[in-house]
């Protein structure tokens, strides 16, 4: 018990769980993350997942039970993400999608690419980046994927022209 109580004090230091400093922003130092790197290969060696369960659908890295897991838990990451910006489509034009799996993050100046290169994440990592900063919303807005892909191909999207139609 006391290794345990140990290990999330150094956590909450800031220390690797083994009580050394790691370096950069990363959680664990080299040695343990080099450990850990060997124990993951032996397990893939005896297709294992890093659990130890076995990896119940081939092609996959992980087993069905540690999968589900990562899918809540980034569902509930996109899900507050969502929740913080308003939990609907923003679109100046009057959209009113609200459904959740339809909806994304919107540059609001439109520098949506170079933002990300310039950041270095994608997908679930920018989600982690925007809770990190506390949800800025000078930047950021909410908008559906057709709301979103519009404005960035056309300017705008067809609720702003006044128009549902397609053009030709």
């Amino acid at each position: 018990m006391d290794s345990c109580l140990s290990r999330v004090r150094n956590k909450q230091k800031g220390l690797c769980g083994c009580g050394r400093k790691p370096k950069r922003s990363l959680k664990t130092c080299s040695v343990c993350r080099e450990t850990n790197d060997k124990k993951r290969a032996n397990y893939r060696k005896q297709g294992l997942c890093i659990c130890s369960r076995p990896i119940n659908v081939k092609g996959f890295k992980k087993c069905s039970i540690c999968r589900s897991r990562t899918n809540a838990k980034n569902r509930a990451i996109k899900l507050e993400v969502i929740a913080a910006y308003g939990s609907k489509c923003d679109c100046p034009g009057g959209c009113d999608i609200a459904e959740p799996d339809w909806l994304s993050v919107d540059h609001i100046e439109g520098s949506g690419v170079q933002h990300r290169k310039q950041l270095k994440v994608i997908g679930l990592d920018f989600y982690r980046w925007l809770k990190k900063k506390g949800f800025p919303k000078k930047k950021f807005r909410l908008l559906c994927y057709n709301c979103n892909l519009s404005r960035g191909h056309k300017g705008m999207c067809p609720h702003e022209r006044g128009s549902h139609e397609t053009s030709e």
